[in-house]
């Protein structure tokens, strides 16, 4: 789970020398670049648990999001 409180997989890319937090933030910039997150996106998270994605496109995108 790691300090983030993110439930889901990380995303390790065959390199297990990184840390849960380091590959659980390449999982979410993967899926935010996947869905073109940008700062001007507007974005509902449903089912967000913690709320670790919604706070990375927040913080590193700088998008809107509600969970």
């Amino acid at each position: 789970m790691g300090e983030t409180g993110d439930y889901s997989g990380a995303k390790y890319d065959g390199d297990f020398s990184k840390s849960l937090e380091e590959t659980q933030k390449a999982k979410h910039k993967f899926i935010a670049d996947s869905l073109s997150i940008t700062k001007n996106s507007r974005v509902l998270n449903m089912a967000c648990g913690w709320a670790a994605f919604t706070r990375y496109i927040v913080w590193e995108k700088g998008a809107e999001s509600i969970g």
